[in-house]
């Protein structure tokens, strides 16, 4: 099972990596949409939403490129799953999360996209 963390050093940089099991295997990759400096955590904005479409870009395993989420992309963007629940997983894990570090477990993912879908289709607007 992974698990995504963050953890932030004495200076404040920030280290976000995938764990599975006991071993840490890959830092998490940066996918830029919002945020030209990277990730951040513990409030709502842009550094956060990309740290969420990240986490979520590689439990989809969507291969997001910059481009795909430029301007006049309408039609590639409400295809990527990532993109469409950012925003709302950013609100639920990532703007509340700890300063010095947390962690999101694949199935804690799971279990949170299972509640979202469940609510979609009991109200779709």
């Amino acid at each position: 099972m992974k698990v995504y963390f963050g953890r932030r050093s004495f200076g404040g940089d920030v280290r976000v990596a995938v764990r599975e099991g006991d071993q840490t295997v890959r830092e998490l990759r940066h996918v830029e949409a919002h945020s030209p400096d990277g990730f951040e955590w513990g409030y709502g904005g842009s550094g956060p939403a990309d740290l969420a479409l990240s986490i979520l870009a590689d439990y989809f395993e969507e291969r997001v490129a910059a481009e795909e989420l430029g301007q006049g992309n309408f039609e590639k963007i409400v295809k990527i799953r990532s993109w469409a629940y950012h925003q709302a997983f950013k609100w639920d894990f990532i703007a509340d999360a700890k300063r010095d570090g947390w962690e999101i477990s694949e199935e804690a993912v799971d279990q949170w996209l299972e509640r979202r879908k469940k609510k979609e289709r009991e109200d779709p607007l």
